[in-house]
């Protein structure tokens, strides 16, 4: 499914509605852009079946698929419209197959699902930090998280068996390991590798 956000800050969603990706109330498919949010949207993601919202107050919205807790409402129920999850302060999302990351002011980052790694078992079915503070860009893979720190490192958790962490190993790691020291400035989280 695809999203855009226009000039309004209205978010629109078409494709495909799969556990009710789209948010439009019915879990349908879409073949034109419908509007599922009429203002104040700043930014948005889409993950595997499941699209986010952010909105000028810092809210956090999400909807679709849920099977591991990754619209991080507390529950694994599918939705269909949006619920907000997150009341303030989130300034950006970024959504993998199985798990969404966002960090909130102050560079603080959190997640929720499952695969992101940080020595979590199990569903993940509400927010949780994971960062204290500091990072400036993330992403989050199929298996996997990456983030940049404001000093310019580059740090990852989670799946490995390809390689996708950069450690030099096919080993997973439940705790993050730095992988640059320094110079960094963004980075982006493929299904099985990562640049």
């Amino acid at each position: 499914n695809s999203m855009f956000i226009d000039e309004n800050g209205s978010l629109w969603t078409f494709g495909r509605g799969d556990y009710g990706a789209l948010g439009n109330n019915n879990g349908g498919a879409s073949s034109v852009p419908v509007k599922v949010i009429n203002a104040n949207v700043t930014q948005t993601a889409g993950g595997l079946h499941r699209t986010f919202a952010i909105k000028n107050d810092g809210s956090l919205w999400s909807v679709g698929s849920n099977t591991t807790g990754a619209l991080g409402d507390g529950t694994t129920n599918n939705l269909t419209s949006f619920q907000q999850v997150v009341n303030s302060n989130v300034n950006s999302v970024a959504a993998g197959r199985y798990h969404t990351l966002f960090t909130k002011t102050g560079g603080s980052l959190w997640g929720m699902g499952t695969g992101q790694g940080f020595g979590e078992s199990g569903n993940q079915l509400n927010p949780l930090k994971f960062v204290d503070a500091n990072v400036t860009k993330f992403d989050a893979g199929n298996n996997h998280t990456l983030f940049v720190k404001t000093d310019g490192s580059l740090w990852a958790v989670g799946g490995n068996a390809n390689g996708e962490l950069g450690d030099g190993s096919n080993t997973g790691r439940n705790d993050p390991v730095m992988i640059f020291g320094s110079d960094v400035v963004d980075v982006a989280a493929g299904n099985d590798f990562s640049a």
